[in-house]
């Protein structure tokens, strides 16, 4: 029992304290060496977890002690659909240069070879001579590294014992590197580096910032910044797709799905960016869940039909602004009959016109630009959307 509440507590101890830290607390423990190197081999093992795309499940069964444990087909990895591309050549290339050092060193030390580091340690053992140095080099040290673990995890390099493990061949790679097998990984999802000025990101994050303090918490709580830096690279526009960024689970999802994709589709029209039309659903537990629930969108227009304002209406539904008028346009795109005249002030209609004619454009940002500050981008799509419908 002690054995495993052990086992246990350094699988959970993994998660909140860094790697580093780890081998020095075991490193500076009272421990004999024999319980020292099964402490290194333990967390081993759960690196290796985290970097593995075999099934969780089975991964932490098999860490108990459960022999022929099957997969679970409902995990993370066994659940993700992301497409397997071939990284032999890239797997080969590492192979390659761990088996040119002699399989004498750590995977720090073979990173810095392959990316073409300088280490002036790299000279003194001749292995900028070695044709694998630099062979890498248009990838970070990061990227390297992460495939490293990669490789370790999926059985193809094997750690030696100890605080600084050396990584040695296993005959899985012998095999690639003869040629006869392959290696698979899931494609990797890049966000792309966004720049401060970031239109969408800011936003995103002024949206977040709404919303957190409507709900007296910190922002972070909403969504991370990498959440939303996902969102800003990858532009999800449907329900279904939001839930694929990394920190939106279905709990987020049924708070503010509804708030950030209003401001993802309003910054796509607005910059002329493509966006395809979606059935906005989630992929229920059970199908009857979510379908004998009235719409979002429609309860909105419910309310306005009612004769409360979009101030009224996000105030009642506990939403933001943009995620009301998000409905109404929805409304529009159903063909649900909405009076526009009362979202476009009077005094600004000519104005409105105006800056339509002369930007010869249907995107919202540039007609904006060409108006005074408290026209808002809602009163320039309302007004485009009563001139389209006038048209039909």
């Amino acid at each position: 029992m002690e054995s495993n509440l052990n086992n246990y507590l350094v699988f959970i101890e993994l998660f909140t304290i860094p790697v580093h830290i780890q081998k020095f607390l075991i490193d500076q423990s009272e421990m004999d060496d024999e319980r020292k190197e099964n402490e290194y081999g333990k967390l081993r093992k759960m690196i290796s977890y985290c970097h593995t795309e075999s099934c969780f499940q089975q991964y932490i069964l098999e860490y108990f002690g459960e022999e022929n444990a099957t997969v679970c087909r409902k995990c993370g990895n066994c659940t993700d659909d992301r497409i397997q591309v071939d990284v032999t050549k890239e797997a080969q290339m590492v192979l390659s240069c761990i088996k040119r050092m002699n399989e004498r060193f750590g995977k720090t030390f073979i990173t810095k070879v392959l990316t073409g580091s300088s280490d002036k340690k790299i000279k003194s053992f001749g292995f900028n001579k070695l044709s694998t140095y630099g062979i890498m080099k248009e990838r970070t040290q990061k990227e390297v590294n992460e495939l490293i673990d990669f490789l370790t995890a999926e059985g193809y390099l094997r750690p030696t014992d100890g605080q600084y493990p050396v990584l040695m061949l296993t005959n899985q790679a012998v095999e690639v590197l003869r040629g006869e097998s392959t290696v698979l990984r899931k494609e990797r999802v890049k966000v792309k580096q966004l720049i401060e000025d970031n239109q969408l990101f800011e936003r995103l994050r002024k949206l977040r910032k709404e919303i957190a303090d409507m709900e007296k918490v910190p922002p972070y709580i909403i969504f991370s910044d990498q959440s939303l830096k996902e969102m800003s690279a990858k532009l999800p526009t449907s329900k279904n797709e939001l839930l694929q960024i990394k920190g939106v689970g279905e709990r987020k999802l049924e708070q503010y799905g509804d708030a950030f994709i209003t401001v993802i589709t309003s910054y796509c029209e607005e910059n002329g960016i493509a966006v395809e039309k979606h059935d906005d659903f989630i992929m229920a537990r059970s199908e009857t869940t979510k379908d004998d629930k009235e719409k979002s969108h429609h309860v909105t227009f419910s309310f306005l039909q009612q004769g409360l304002t979009i101030d009224e209406i996000a105030a009642k539904r506990n939403m933001t602004i943009r995620t009301i008028e998000g409905h109404l346009i929805k409304c529009a795109e159903e063909g649900i009959s909405i009076d526009w005249d009362q979202f476009i002030p009077s005094q600004y209609e000519e104005l409105i016109k105006e800056a339509v004619r002369e930007a010869d454009t249907q995107r919202l940002t540039p007609i904006k630009q060409l108006l005074p500050e408290e026209i808002s981008f809602f009163m320039i799509r309302a007004f485009l959307q009563r001139e389209k419908e006038q048209k039909v």
